[in-house]
């Protein structure tokens, strides 16, 4: 059994960004998207928070302080994922918008039969806040770690996913990692947005290894 992504976005927070500018013509017009993406809804376009969907599982969202493009079904090879290219288009049609943080997000999970056991007995040690009366029923975790250029901010809880639509919810591990790298603040922004966003992949990667190791899921 191994850990599979189920879903990524890209977050890019800035200063003074206008979210009125969000909106499918401006997609399509830039060449951030294609022609033959079909709207899902309707889209959401004011000057505090505006959204786009696409019928792919494509979500563009922005507000004052952010900008963040969701991928709610990646492909079978996660790193394969259209929302950083995405976001690293849209970044680049707005050059001069002080952008000051990016945050790669990875939700992935594991199926398996008793998650909140395997969770307790795995990262929690035995003592008197786990037995008899004080019994757990539950517990989440959070962990924070020095990733290469980015801080990883982790937490693992037993929830349920279905591993296609349709299908039946299963017990599983779900993990959420954020992947957060401050920006040199000066007016040159998009090549290090740029440059951090393209490390998609590797922060792939890297997530897959630390819970192969946190779990003990090499050998």
């Amino acid at each position: 059994m191994v850990f599979w992504i189920f879903k990524a976005s890209v977050v890019v927070q800035a200063e003074s960004h206008n979210p009125t500018i969000l909106h499918p013509a401006f997609l399509n017009t830039e060449g951030i998207v294609g022609d033959d993406w079909e709207v899902k809804g309707d889209p959401i376009v004011t000057p505090v928070f505006s959204q786009v969907v696409y019928s792919n599982g494509i979500s563009f969202l922005a507000e004052p302080n952010k900008f963040q493009v969701s991928d709610g079904r990646p492909p079978k090879d996660a790193g394969r994922s259209l929302a950083p290219d995405l976001a690293a288009k849209y970044i680049k049609r707005l050059p001069h918008t002080p952008y000051t943080a990016i945050g790669l997000n990875l939700a992935a999970c594991l199926i398996t039969p008793s998650p909140q056991e395997s969770l307790v007995q795995l990262l929690l040690k035995e003592g008197p806040w786990n037995e008899g009366k004080l019994s757990l029923q539950a517990a989440g975790f959070q962990f924070r770690y020095a990733a290469p250029s980015a801080q990883l901010n982790l937490s693992c809880k037993a929830g349920k996913i279905a591993k296609k639509p349709g299908d039946e919810p299963s017990p599983a591990i779900i993990i959420e990692a954020n992947y957060h790298t401050v920006l040199p603040q000066d007016k040159k922004a998009v090549g290090p947005a740029t440059r951090a966003i393209t490390k998609y992949s590797k922060r792939c990667n890297h997530l897959m290894k630390t819970l192969d190791t946190i779990f003990e899921l090499g050998e």
